[in-house]
């Protein structure tokens, strides 16, 4: 089920416009709290580009998607490397 998951939201970002830039699989864990009775989840680390329809159909495939129990979508402007992340910590203290 998780790659059927998986392709699946690759395919729908692909046809809306998409990049996957990278996607990490981290697998199977507890969850912090249980949701609609499961106490594991597989969870999937993805960085995309798109445009907004792309987010909104990305967000819309998440909330109807039966096997998707929570998702969480985090719209940056730019994509930080740590270098550049580092930078930005230095320059606010």
């Amino acid at each position: 089920k998780t790659t059927e998951v998986v392709d699946g939201f690759k395919n729908k970002l692909e046809k809306n416009e998409g990049k996957v830039l990278s996607l990490h699989e981290i697998g199977q864990r507890e969850v912090s709290e249980t949701f609609q009775n499961a106490t594991q989840g597989y969870f999937v680390e993805c960085q995309f580009s798109g445009t907004n329809k792309t987010i909104d159909e990305m967000k819309r495939y998440f909330h109807v998607t039966e096997n998707v129990l929570r998702h969480l979508v985090v719209r940056l402007e730019e994509i930080l490397t740590k270098e550049k992340l580092e930078q930005v910590i230095a320059g606010a203290n």
